[in-house]
């Protein structure tokens, strides 16, 4: 089952800019070795406004967020990043387009310094705008990594590490941002300082958030529009405040 989401009613605190589409998939299938992990999918989201991605372990979540990226499965049908169809664009290439990703785990290197892990993300980045993320601008923005930008990365906490991680993202000049389960292994606390706020603050600069995760009611606190995985396809695709409302998806689908 596949439908397409579109906007409904904006969050509060979203972007005031009119909203546009910046990623729309249609008819997608990704897999691996000739196994098809997702087919038929379909979605869009737009600028300033967060997507939830859904779904119990195993459905295919990461695989859809690899396959934005071409980052490993094979993908067929279209995958348009504003406006551009990507499917089969390297890695490189998509990223240019303003799109970043914070994945599972946060990925750092833990054996460099804070500074160093950022400063890796200026290798490469598109070019800074005026009002775009800069060294000076992370550490005004997270006085702990400012605090800490000489601090081996292994030494951080949990909730200072998703900070390095997204901040690492950010300095790319990404204003799509793809978020892989950024609570896990934090607090409750470290998440409402962090996660929260933080997307909060984002979606008001205009960044459109992919936002998958596992704890659902915060994502569907966040989220604008949100997307549920089952059996290789999408089994819900709307506002993020009608899935609230159906209790019968969230208990089939997302173990509510």
């Amino acid at each position: 089952m596949t439908a397409t989401a579109t906007a409904t009613a904006r969050r509060p605190d979203a972007a005031a800019a009119p909203a546009e589409d910046v990623i729309e998939v249609q008819g997608m299938a990704a897999g691996y070795d000739g196994a098809w992990i997702l087919e038929d999918i379909g979605f869009t989201a737009r600028r300033g406004e967060v997507l939830g991605v859904l779904g119990r372990n195993g459905v295919g979540k990461s695989t859809l967020v690899n396959g934005l990226l071409n980052l490993g499965p094979t993908v067929t049908g279209r995958v348009l990043i504003k406006g551009r169809d990507v499917v089969g664009w390297p890695t490189h290439r998509i990223v240019r387009l303003g799109i970043g990703i914070v994945p599972q785990g946060r990925g750092i290197f833990g054996n460099l310094t804070v500074e160093d892990n950022l400063r890796l993300a200026l290798f490469g980045a598109r070019a800074t705008a005026a009002n775009g993320w800069t060294l000076e601008r992370v550490y005004d923005s997270f006085a702990k990594l400012g605090q800490r930008r000489h601090v081996s990365a292994s030494a951080l906490s949990g909730g200072e590490r998703q900070l390095l991680a997204m901040s690492r993202a950010l300095l790319t000049q990404a204003d799509i941002l793809i978020l892989d389960e950024p609570t896990e292994g934090l607090a409750p606390m470290v998440v409402e300082e962090v996660i929260v706020g933080n997307i909060r603050s984002l979606r008001r600069e205009g960044v459109t958030v992919i936002l998958v995760e596992q704890n659902i009611a915060l994502a569907l606190d966040l989220a604008d529009q949100a997307i549920v995985l089952s059996d290789g396809g999408i089994v819900f695709c709307g506002s993020a405040d009608t899935l609230k409302q159906r209790e019968d998806i969230q208990n089939e689908y997302l173990g509510v």
